[in-house]
Order: structure tokens, then sequence, then C-alpha cells
């Protein structure tokens, strides 16, 4: 499965997830996951790590601490996964004490 969101770089809805490592189709920008959801993050949601709630937690589908919430783009769900791409809607999970999301 792969999912595009916009690109930290250049702007550019061509962020492709899902194939191991996220990488734009337009700029080159690509890196390992952890690093491109952070970027995402700080780009797109203003957070820096240690600021306040980190939007980053662990995907209840592959595990790996890649789940973005809150992604703010038109037509994009609430929860994307930077892994595994897998996607989510705001009434799918609920979040459990500690921070990790699960699914309803």
């Amino acid at each position: 499965m792969t999912t595009k969101v916009t690109c930290p770089k250049c702007r550019l809805d061509e962020l492709a997830l899902g194939d191991r490592n996220p990488s734009c189709k337009n700029c080159g920008y690509a890196g390992a996951v952890s690093a491109v959801a952070e970027a995402y993050v700080q780009e797109f949601l203003g957070r820096k790590r240690g600021e306040g709630e980190w939007p980053i937690s662990p995907c209840p589908e592959c595990s790996q601490p890649t789940l973005v919430a809150q992604v703010e783009e038109v037509g994009c769900p609430a929860f994307v996964c930077f892994g595994c791409a897998v996607t989510f809607e705001e009434d799918d999970l609920t979040r459990e004490t500690g921070g990790r999301w699960v699914k309803v």
C-alpha cells in the first residue's frame, strides 16, 4: 500500500509512504521513516519534541513509532502511519493511558 502526503521540503503532495523509507517523487527528499515523520510534524504541525503533546506514537498496525496524529491536509485522514502507510479516521482510534493509539 502506498499513501501520499505533502513533502516537508518541496510542499507538493508527492511524499510516498509505505515503501520502507518515505521519498518524494518530486524533489527526491527521502530519509528514515522516523526522521521523515518528525520533519513532517515540525513543518506542518509546528511542533517540536519536548514541547507539548507529541503527535507521533506507535502504529496499531505495524507497531513502528511512526503514526502521526492530526494530519492537517485537505482530504487526508486524521492519522497516517509513515511506516506502513495505513490511514485511520478520527473515530477509528482511541488513546490509551500512556499516549498509545489503539483501534476502537
